[in-house]
Parts: structure tokens; C-alpha cells; sequence
């Protein structure tokens, strides 16, 4: 059994999402994670906030969205958040997944 974590960063959407059509079609057993890093909490090299206060409520109002599309597919969304490479590791092990599949990110600090 495939079973295949799928890692929402900042493609918050059922629709139109290349990435996470191929990992339901590669995949018996889908897990959708979003992970919250602590780094875009904090302040970048210049002391700005990296995730304002507006930007970070229209985060956590569209992963609300998206969790409550993927409940009524009979699905869910486990949103965690602390390192992103920690988390990943564990969640492939707890849900002994076979592979990650994510939307390709194209600017420097997101990749």
C-alpha cells in the first residue's frame, strides 16, 4: 500500500493543484499536512516580521477552509507547527508513509 503524505505550503487548494493530483493518483492512502514553521513567525535578518498579523489571519482562515473541504470529503488536514523538517520526518514515520509529494516552490526562501 502507497500511502503518501501530502505537504500543503502555499498552494491552500483543492482545485487546480498539479502536485496533489499526482499524489492521489500515485497514492492508495493520502495525508495532508500543513506545517506552520516557527522561522515565518519570527523576524527575518532585518528585524521585520516575517508573517503580520493580517497575513497570518488570512492563513489560518484559508487552512480552516481547506480542512473543512477536505472533512467533507472524508478526509482531514493535520496542521502542525515547529520545524518543518522535524515535523515531516515524524509524520512519515507515525503514518509510515512511502513518499512526500508538495507543489514545487520557485522563490529563494521558500525552497
Amino acid at each position: 500500500m502507497r500511502r503518501i503524505l501530502y505537504w500543503f505550503r502555499n498552494d491552500l487548494r483543492l482545485h487546480d493543484n498539479l502536485a496533489l493530483a499526482e499524489a492521489l493518483s500515485a497514492s492508495d492512502e493520502l495525508v495532508p499536512v500543513y506545517i506552520l514553521d516557527d522561522l515565518w513567525l519570527g523576524q527575518d535578518m532585518w528585524g521585520f516580521q516575517r508573517t503580520g498579523p493580517y497575513r497570518l489571519q488570512f492563513l489560518l482562515e484559508s487552512l480552516e477552509d481547506l480542512k473543512t473541504h477536505l472533512q467533507d470529503l472524508g478526509s482531514d488536514l493535520i496542521i502542525k507547527q515547529g520545524n518543518t523538517v522535524e515535523l515531516l520526518d515524524q509524520l512519515v514515520k507515525d503514518y509510515k508513509c512511502t513518499s512526500i509529494f508538495a507543489s514545487q516552490e520557485y522563490t529563494n526562501e521558500e525552497v
